[in-house]
């Protein structure tokens, strides 16, 4: 038994070590972003989520529990655009947003893959069409885009922190909105 709860408390501590030495860097990030966003939903546009593979799941959930408001929650305009297999050669999410963003719409890039060409492809789609591009990522600084730059902790743990600092994000959104 103090095996498994060994393990366990070592997990644990490893992730919120991980997180504790991100805040310095992930705060401004996430304040640029919102501001993003806000100017976006103020604006009367919608929020695009995107993820590819594994990340697809992430962004549906974003974009649902977005959406959907709740008790103390506006319901913001978000969708999901997603691929569910790693082909990021695959036209078919270039081709939904090629088909969905407008001018002055945000999208959020969710990627724990590390893929470049995923990155430019998004740049590619949305500078032209006046859409913002939001990554959360291990990248660090882009030109035209809004970066929330994630740091591997060791292990798989990017699409963890992805998750964290869109929750942080979209919280941070809801609570400008209503002014808490």
């Amino acid at each position: 038994m103090n095996d498994v709860y060994g393990y366990i408390a070592r997990e644990y501590h490893k992730r919120i070590d991980c997180i504790t030495n991100q805040v310095d860097l992930l705060a401004p990030a996430i304040e640029a972003a919102c501001d993003v966003l806000l100017n976006c939903v103020v604006g009367d546009h919608k929020i695009v989520l995107c993820g590819i593979a594994g990340d697809a799941e992430l962004a549906r959930y974003f974009a649902i529990s977005q959406r959907t408001g709740g008790v103390s929650n506006t319901a913001l305009p978000c969708l999901a655009v997603v691929q569910d297999t790693d082909e990021t050669k695959s036209s078919q999410w270039q081709t939904d947003l090629k088909a969905l963003c407008r001018d002055g719409d945000v999208v959020c890039l969710l990627d724990s893959s590390g893929d470049s060409n995923l990155v430019s492809s998004a740049i590619e789609l949305c500078i032209p069409r006046n859409v913002s591009l939001i990554l959360l990522s291990d990248r660090q600084e882009l030109t035209h885009v809004t970066c929330i730059p994630l740091m591997e902790c060791g292990g798989s743990m990017l699409r963890e922190q992805i998750l964290q600092a869109g929750h942080c994000l979209f919280t941070l959104l809801q609570r400008r909105l209503i002014g808490d």
